[in-house]
């Protein structure tokens, strides 16, 4: 959490005279409720997107010139997936907060904290706010290591950056991060849900399905900005 957190707050004190300000953390205005409702939605209908950009992932030939970088990220997602399924193996449910404060709550409040917080507003004082949050999208997926996933993580970043910016607010993709992430520990703890599968494998989703839930992503994120712009603009009126 400290390899996140410290730099962003650090980040933020030193680019800003008012630091709060800067991070995004400032309160938003419209229903809480209906904002929280549309981010579980969104983190769950995301789960078809991944699994379409896994399996195109999967079937991309990587050029010969990249094939040790390849390995080497196959390697880190094998490591990062036994010490994974360690932390998942919760017999109790003081073991399943534990792992849901370590594996949902810590990483969403530190990544988010220096990725939308700081280096995306860095990064939009000197580009277009698309560049700003497709660069930090991908800085984002690159530094999770892991080959397969590398897109569904940049593009996951990608939507909390556009959350970021539409909203203003830091806490918006906070709350999407920690959702997505939380999903995996209830799915695991309550549905035995295999994640080392799903990591290796990809996840058995129709394609009638996965139009389904990518066409409710759409209309949750279609909402949300109008939201966001709603809360913008109630904001300015003060």
């Amino acid at each position: 959490m400290g390899t996140f957190l410290f730099p962003a707050i650090a980040g933020a004190l030193m680019l800003s005279e008012r630091p709060k300000e800067f991070l995004g953390l400032k309160k938003f205005t419209q229903p809480i409720w209906l904002v929280i409702i549309l981010l579980a939605i969104s983190s769950y209908s995301m789960g078809a997107l991944s699994d379409l950009l896994y399996r195109f992932s999967a079937a991309v030939p990587m050029p010969e010139f990249l094939a040790s970088w390849r390995d080497g990220l196959e390697k880190n997602q094998a490591f990062m997936l036994e010490q994974y399924q360690s932390i998942l193996n919760m017999q109790s449910p003081l073991e399943f907060v534990v792992v849901l404060i370590i594996m949902a709550l810590f990483p969403a409040v530190a990544e988010e904290s220096l990725f939308r917080g700081v280096l995306q507003p860095l990064l939009g004082k000197h580009l277009n706010k698309h560049a700003a949050i497709w660069i930090s999208a991908l800085i984002f997926g690159l530094l999770h290591n892991q080959y397969f996933a590398f897109l569904s993580i940049t593009i996951l970043g990608a939507l909390m950056g556009y959350l970021r910016e539409w909203t203003q607010s830091l806490w918006i993709p906070t709350i999407l991060h920690f959702f997505n992430n939380a999903t995996i520990v209830v799915m695991v703890y309550f549905f035995s849900y295999d994640y080392s599968a799903a990591l290796t494998e990809g996840q058995a989703v129709s394609s009638l399905e996965s139009m389904a839930l990518i066409a409710l992503l759409a209309l949750s994120m279609a909402l949300l900005y109008n939201l966001g712009r709603r809360n913008l603009a109630k904001s300015e009126s003060k």
